[in-house]
């Protein structure tokens, strides 16, 4: 195949096989041989974080008809459809269901720039939609997986496609990372302070184990000075989705854009992420005019993923809010919105949120019920103490997840330009 700019290639024509899972259910083990499955595959990436297990016998079947090699692509068919990965060095693996295998053919196809064309909006939109039919598709059948249309470019343009978006994914997984062990750090100063009640005593040691004064409570022991309340009486603001008009008018009003726009658009499904990839224009913006964000709100999803906590960052662009979710800010005592945010990502703020969380079809909560949830808050000045504790540890942070949002608006930018050949990189030749 020769580079042809604007060329376009079915995926079939890029692999060597392309390969259905094994449609019965794995064998589950508590150790053994690795199962990828579905949710282990997000946003381009394989996460093995809580990995899933066979034994051998049953991994041997699982890979009769063709083994996963490092290198390979994954990508799920339903339940979602189009996730994708690359198999990394290393990882022995079988599939598990609604999945199937990519081999790219080497010498024509590098699979790091099959797996950024997978992501592309261009190949994700072929995905959901059938044109044999005309209708969206609810799960991605193989025939229809082996014709989805490729944009092709010779193998060293690929690589170098790759290679770029590549340097931009990793600056991002490793500020990802980063705030991971922040949050962690202000987790555990969290719970040693506000949760073990092992703040710093006015002589400057542990208060609970050096012997401070505990009072009762209907939540049980707490220090004194302390107090049981219901986080609807805390001086906090508790909001949900609220337009100038009524629910149903969002879609009427409200217009989601995929390409940079006037404002972020925060949606539930973004909280694990932390990545935004909608956006509204200026009309949409001045329609949710009262749920406009500036940063340090703490966000709650309330329906579907329930309980996923986000603590909103500092943004060079406006943001709002969209439905599921529920946001929490302090205006008067800001000091509270970190308490507020480590208090839903501990155990103990997690518990509370089943509490109430209900509904067959889909988990749910509403913002009545979350504001009767009843809490224990610390005075004023131990709060103060652990803000200052933690503020730094946000601060950068903030700054890291700024860099990812800007990093990923660029990576989303040029991946089409890239892709379709509207902006082209020098190859650099060989002397």
């Amino acid at each position: 195949m020769s580079s042809k700019k604007g060329r376009e290639v079915s995926l079939i024509e890029l692999c060597d096989s392309i390969t259905d899972c094994s449609h019965s259910t794995p064998v589950w083990t508590s150790s053994g041989k690795i199962v990828i499955r579905n949710a282990n595959i997000k946003n381009g990436r394989l996460d093995l974080s809580t990995p899933s297990y066979t034994d051998v016998e049953h991994f041997n079947k699982r890979i009769k008809r063709q083994k996963p090699e490092p290198g390979d692509l994954i990508i799920t068919r339903e339940a979602p459809m189009g996730e994708v990965c690359i198999i990394p060095d290393g990882i022995e693996c079988c599939l598990g269901q609604r999945m199937v295998l990519l081999k790219p053919k080497k010498n024509i196809c590098s699979n790091k720039y099959l797996l950024y064309a997978i992501l592309s909006n261009y190949v994700q939109n072929q995905i959901s939609w059938s044109k044999g039919t005309g209708t969206t598709v609810s799960n991605l059948r193989i025939p229809h997986l082996e014709q989805l249309k490729i944009p092709y470019v010779d193998i060293n343009s690929q690589k170098l496609i790759a290679a770029t978006l590549s340097c931009l994914d990793e600056k991002i997984e490793l500020n990802s990372r980063m705030n991971k062990k922040l949050d962690e750090m202000a987790q555990a100063i969290f719970k040693y302070w506000l949760v073990d009640f092992e703040f710093t005593d006015e002589n400057g040691n542990p208060y609970k184990s050096s012997g401070g004064k505990m009072i009762d409570s209907e939540l049980g022991e707490i220090p004194k000075g302390w107090r049981v309340i219901k986080v609807g009486d805390i001086d906090v603001k508790i909001s949900d989705y609220v337009a100038n008009g009524s629910f149903a008018s969002l879609k009427q009003n409200v217009t989601l854009y995929e390409e940079i726009n006037y404002a972020y658009f925060i949606r539930n499904v973004d909280l694990k992420a932390r990545v935004f990839k909608k956006f509204v224009d200026e009309h949409s913006y001045n329609f949710l005019s009262k749920t406009k964000l500036f940063g340090n709100e703490v966000i709650i999803s309330n329906v579907g993923d329930v309980g996923s906590v986000f603590l909103c960052p500092i943004l060079d662009k406006p943001m709002t809010l969209g439905n599921n979710i529920i946001m929490i800010k302090s205006e008067n005592k800001v000091y509270y919105n970190y308490f507020m945010y480590l208090l839903f990502k501990d155990s103990y703020g997690k518990d509370l949120i089943k509490s109430i969380t209900g509904g067959s079809a889909q988990p749910k909560f509403n913002k009545t019920d979350f504001r009767s949830l009843k809490i224990i808050l610390p005075t004023d000045d131990v709060i103060v103490q652990f803000n200052d504790l933690v503020e730094k540890l946000f601060e950068l942070r903030n700054k890291n997840s700024s860099e990812i949002t800007t990093l990923t608006i660029i990576r989303d930018t040029l991946l089409p330009k890239l892709l379709s050949g509207e902006i082209e990189l020098p190859i650099k030749e060989e002397v």
